[in-house]
């Protein structure tokens, strides 16, 4: 009976309908059982609330002055036990998100995915086909230097961050970790507001719906198509994790809100828009990005729709970045950034912090959130992010004790910013 029921939730987990413009549609997660994140042995059928068939423009939402409470529905509900988090509200969450910020996800049914390993083992080719274009890139991989056998644990990551630089990947092929390193600007979306790479060949409706960001994380998921059908052999499916650093650690982040199949998330320097709130800004030391900063340069990164809450104010989201964060719960995230890399606002990374774990602890899950901060600037990347990200994976893919603690955010409380409490 408990197999039929999980059957059924995620059953009702699938989504069936997308959007074909932004504006007065809801778009939804993709439409996979593996996003559902149903509760467990003791999931119950839940009825979701609804939102609105049409959304309301940024200045109609209420203006919240603190991080909006993750367990209010966006009908003014409240989250009663887990089921109603994993089947409705964590679901919810990521709508407002995609329709506010990200934009448009390619429905699944407007693709076919299929790809293997080269012979030698060091790239995986994935091929990728819709109604518009058919396309096949290499992904470069990296195999454990060690004795680690297969199936072995993944990282997940940005090829700009790592290539070239073999003590980078030795930290991780010398632990017994394979790398998978994807070339998001130059193959997948180029980093501009030029609509090239493979994404807008295969989707050039797109090109006014869909930000960057979203595309870069598409791709992402597409590689764990690919695993997940044919390479289970190799790559242990409950042992893969995503990283990125700043434009790519927003990427991160929202690859594994989005897609379960995902354990570990590390999103690294990732400021606004990733892991720093919309609504505060520490700026005692020195400026933080904020959204009219980063939309005026990086437009492309986002949904249109992100624009009008330049002028609207942004209290009036919906939800916060906490909340995006709160969405891998219970899985493992690990916040990772610099004290002195103030543009990109690690205060307000820790207040994120501090309130997606409420939730985390609400569901029985507070060790798998974790933050690291370390002295220095957003660059250049230091050996000492690298062996927070192995510290943690250790701990959270392979289960070994922690060798460092994860739970101190470094900075004041700030309790004022987020005002509410967990249901009893």
């Amino acid at each position: 009976l408990r197999c039929a029921a999980m059957t059924m939730i995620l059953l009702l987990c699938i989504f069936s309908t997308y959007v074909n413009g932004l504006h007065g549609v809801i778009p939804s997660p993709p439409p996979s059982p593996l996003l559902s994140g149903a509760g467990g042995d003791d999931a119950m059928m839940v009825s979701c609330p609804s939102l609105p068939a049409v959304l309301p423009i940024a200045s109609a939402l209420p203006n919240i002055s603190y991080l909006p409470d993750p367990f209010i529905f966006f009908n003014g509900d409240r989250v009663s036990n887990e089921s109603s988090w994993h089947q409705c509200r964590r679901t919810e969450i990521l709508q407002l998100a995609l329709y506010y910020q990200y934009g448009v996800y390619p429905s699944p049914e407007s693709f076919v995915v299929n790809g293997k390993m080269t012979p030698d083992n060091t790239g995986m080719i994935v091929n990728i086909a819709s109604h518009a274009a058919s396309v096949s890139f290499t992904v470069p991989v990296y195999l454990p230097t060690n004795n680690a056998k297969p199936p072995y644990p993944l990282i997940i990551a940005q090829i700009q961050a790592l290539l070239g630089n073999d003590t980078s990947i030795n930290f991780f092929t010398s632990r017994g970790y394979a790398l998978l390193l994807v070339d998001q600007n130059g193959t997948i979306a180029a980093d501009g507001p030029a609509k090239t790479g493979i994404f807008w060949e295969l989707f050039p409706t797109y090109t006014n719906r869909t930000g960057t960001i979203l595309a870069w994380a598409w791709a992402y998921h597409r590689i764990l198509d690919v695993i997940f059908s044919s390479q289970a052999h190799l790559f242990n499916t409950a042992q893969i994790g995503v990283i990125g650093y700043s434009r790519w650690g927003k990427t991160a982040l929202l690859s594994a809100a989005l897609d379960v199949r995902f354990s570990m998330v590390v999103p690294m320097a990732a400021g606004c828009a990733g892991t720093g709130p919309y609504r505060f800004l520490y700026e005692q030391q020195g400026e933080a990005e904020d959204l009219s900063k980063i939309y005026g340069v990086f437009p492309y990164w986002f949904s249109p729709n992100l624009a009008q809450f330049i002028d609207a104010g942004v209290g009036h989201f919906p939800y916060d970045m906490h909340d995006v964060i709160a969405a891998v719960a219970p899985r493992a995230i690990l916040l990772n950034g610099a004290m002195q890399d103030y543009w990109a606002n690690p205060e307000g990374a820790s207040v994120d912090y501090r309130a997606a774990k409420i939730v985390y602890d609400w569901l029985g899950a507070g060790t798998n959130i974790g933050i690291a901060f370390r002295n220095g600037t957003h660059l250049p990347i230091q050996d000492s992010d690298w062996h927070n990200v192995i510290a943690f994976a250790d701990y959270k893919l392979l289960n070994k004790a922690p060798s460092r603690p994860f739970d101190d955010p470094f900075y004041p409380d700030h309790p004022e910013d987020y005002p509410w409490k967990a249901p009893n």
